[in-house]
């Protein structure tokens, strides 16, 4: 769980290398592309969650069934880089996970897609 903060954290930093090195870790170590879509985009959509939720840290995370921690570093996240970029990253890596199910994407070709569109284009 920790690698897939880090490598959202690469993410949202643009820092290419750093989230290629972990995403290439993740796969060495039994994760496959589509396990990489899910796992990004339910950190961004508990980070994107976390800024919309009212209260304090421990009503937070009751009321999402998450740590009071990951709230802590969610909240953190979120201000770092704004909750409108948070959602939209999210929005990107679940449609593409998405178009996976569909079959309108391989899972190899969806990653690729989230790669592009986020580090490539503005």
């Amino acid at each position: 769980e920790y690698k897939i903060f880090e490598l959202s954290t690469a993410l949202l930093r643009g820092n290419y290398q750093t989230y290629l090195k972990i995403a290439s870790e993740l796969l060495v170590k039994g994760y496959d592309e589509i396990s990489l879509l899910s796992s990004l985009s339910y950190a961004f959509k508990t980070a994107y969650e976390v800024t919309v939720t009212k209260g304090s840290d421990v009503e937070v995370a009751s009321a999402l069934s998450i740590s009071e921690y990951a709230v802590k570093k969610n909240r953190e996240q979120a201000a770092r880089f704004g909750k409108d970029r948070v959602y939209e990253t999210y929005r990107k890596i679940y449609a593409a996970a998405c178009a996976v199910k569909s079959g309108e994407l391989s899972a190899y070709g969806a990653l690729q897609k989230v790669n592009s569109e986020i580090f490539f284009e503005n």
